[in-house]
């Protein structure tokens, strides 16, 4: 997935559901300085983290998620999306 079809994916994932986000790219100095990994899809614009609208269902996101080719995993306090495909590195 280009950082350009990410961008759409995000949008459609934007009409569905209400988010908002705490991170979009990172550079690699910045990456470091939040304790982001190595090869965080962040520093490749392939990455987002969000926090759910009230109301919002973690079930009902990852599966409109996955429908527009992005993995949302959840690390506690926010939600990282990327691509389904991403291999880091």
């Amino acid at each position: 997935m280009t950082p350009h079809e990410f961008l759409d994916a995000r949008m459609q994932l934007a009409s569905r559901h209400r988010f908002r986000e705490t991170s979009g790219y990172r550079s690699p100095i910045s990456n470091f300085d939040v304790g982001g990994k190595s090869f965080s899809a962040h520093q490749y614009w392939l990455g987002q983290d969000v926090i759910l609208g009230h109301g919002e269902s973690l079930i009902t996101f990852k599966e409109s998620a996955a429908r527009v080719g992005l993995l949302v995993l959840d690390e506690g306090d926010h939600l990282h999306v990327q691509p389904l495909d991403w291999k880091a590195g």
